[in-house]
């Protein structure tokens, strides 16, 4: 009963919380990553809080990990990122993915706004624009997905017993 009919909302909604914890993430690097840069955080007061405060084991933070001894060589391309930025994105990522348990939090309470946000009012104005279809799908209510379904099972009928 009620945990398949939790399943079954995941199930349906998978794409738009794919995305929307992407988003998240994404948010949260920018945000470490813009703080890190003008120096309103610091590696130091971003382990002490993490480690020392909220007690997260130091493998999970992997702040220490971030660390680039050398200017980065975008393979490919004839670009190379200073180490002292890459430290920093690749320090601001490493809080997101520490701070997972919170997106995920995030995700809970505001996902059926959201999505609802994005179906009425995103979803329309971006199918209009070239190049961003891929970010685009016609969601699926729970009677469309269980008419195709049913059409699946019955062709698979058909086409058994036409042998």
């Amino acid at each position: 009963g009620r945990l398949y009919t939790f399943f079954a909302y995941i199930w349906r909604n998978m794409n738009y919380l794919v995305m929307y914890q992407l988003f998240l993430e994404g948010m949260i690097t920018s945000y470490f990553f813009a703080g890190l840069q003008a120096g309103t955080f610091t590696v130091e007061g971003l382990h002490k809080i993490f480690v020392e405060w909220l007690k997260i084991p130091e493998s999970w933070v992997g702040l220490a990990d971030a660390h680039y001894t050398e200017d980065y060589q975008v393979p490919g391309l004839s670009k190379t990122i200073p180490k002292e930025k890459m430290t920093i994105v690749h320090t601001a990522h490493n809080v997101a993915v520490c701070l997972l348990p919170l997106q995920f939090l995030v995700i809970l309470v505001t996902f059926p706004l959201a999505k609802h946000a994005w179906v009425n009012r995103l979803h329309p104005a971006l199918s209009k624009v070239p190049g961003l279809s891929w970010l685009v799908s016609r969601p699926t209510t729970p009677n469309e997905f269980a008419d195709k379904v049913m059409w699946a099972t019955a062709q698979k009928r058909e086409d058994e017993m036409a042998r």
